[in-house]
């Protein structure tokens, strides 16, 4: 059904613009380093934070937005 992968891929992008606003306003979260995707409303984090803290707030953040949907984080470094 068209209509419907098009509602969603308007709805992921929404979710994932979200996110990332969500990240950049968060002084913990280097979100320059995240990088931010969303398929059927499953928000997908990766990238490179310093510490433990750094992912486990990054996935809240995703997780909140998208209602509990979210992939983990990796980290590095």
């Amino acid at each position: 059904n068209k209509e419907g992968s098009v509602k969603g891929y308007a709805g992921d992008t929404a979710t994932t613009s979200e996110v990332k606003a969500k990240l950049l306003a968060d002084d913990l979260v280097p979100s320059r380093k995240v990088k931010v995707e969303t398929t059927d409303g499953v928000v997908q984090l990766s990238g490179t934070v310093e510490t433990q803290e750094q992912s486990d707030r990054a996935e809240s953040i995703a997780k909140a937005v998208a209602g509990g949907k979210s992939g983990k984080a990796e980290r590095k470094g």
